[in-house]
This record gives structure tokens, C-alpha cells and sequence, in this order.
């Protein structure tokens, strides 16, 4: 396994293809993309940027592995399920698709935010020592 966290965010389909949402998260990118300098600004921002979209969005939370991952969407049973590849192998559901065939762009940046998600888990676990940060983002 290559990684730490799963990030999840849920939501319904027809409130995130909303202009609102969009806009709102015009400020979602992939952390990985970003230079450390940016990196550390990006997430010291994250839980006030995810705050005022938070009403678009039914569920945000994180996972340690992947069967508790797989019991949580197997019991939510959702339409369609985004997912990184390198968890493929991980997560037994018959909807799955990996976030590199996503085009739309509302699926885009819910994928990119349950990324972010995890990232902020493990930084704030791991590199901050401060799981308490963690409460400002979980809905």
C-alpha cells in the first residue's frame, strides 16, 4: 500500500454541477501540483476554503484502510464512485471509476478534494502532530 489516508467526499450530482459550487471552488487544486511554498499556504487554507463549500457537499471524511472505506461506500451505495487507482485493488465496488477517465468538471473537483482531504490528514497528523486540526473539516 503507498499510502496513508483515503480522503472521501460525497455529494449529490445535480448540486455540484451548480454554478454556485463551481465558482465557490474555483480555489480547489491538485496539492501535489503546487511548490512547497504554495503547498504550505494551500493547506493552512484548506478548512476555511472548504467551509463555505460545505453546504454543496454530503459527506467529507477520511479513511485509514481500506475496509472501513469499503464498508462506508457499500453502505451509502452511492451512483458512481471516484476513485485514485492506486486503490483499485482496495475498493470492491461495482461502480468505480478512476479519476484519470473523469472529464466533467464537477467530478473533477470532487476527486481532487477527497485527494486534498487525505493529504490534510496526513499533514496534520503526521508532519503537524495536531489531529485536532482535523475537526475543522470532517462533516
Amino acid at each position: 500500500m503507498s499510502f496513508h489516508y483515503i480522503g472521501f467526499v460525497a455529494a449529490r450530482e445535480h448540486i455540484i454541477k451548480k454554478h454556485s459550487f463551481l465558482n465557490k471552488a474555483s480555489w480547489v487544486k491538485h496539492i501535489a501540483d503546487l511548490p512547497k511554498r504554495e503547498k504550505i499556504v494551500y493547506l493552512r487554507r484548506f478548512p476555511d476554503r472548504l467551509a463555505k463549500i460545505r453546504v454543496f457537499l454530503e459527506h467529507i471524511k477520511w479513511f485509514n484502510n481500506p475496509s472501513s472505506c469499503n464498508d462506508f461506500v457499500n453502505k451509502l451505495s452511492p451512483a458512481i464512485l471516484i476513485i485514485d487507482p492506486k486503490l483499485d485493488p482496495y475498493i470492491d465496488y461495482p461502480r468505480k471509476i478512476h479519476e484519470s477517465k473523469v472529464t466533467r468538471r464537477h467530478e473533477k473537483i470532487l476527486a481532487l478534494l477527497a485527494d486534498n482531504v487525505a493529504y490534510y490528514t496526513y499533514w496534520a497528523t503526521i508532519i503537524r502532530r495536531k489531529p485536532q486540526l482535523l475537526e475543522q473539516i470532517l462533516k
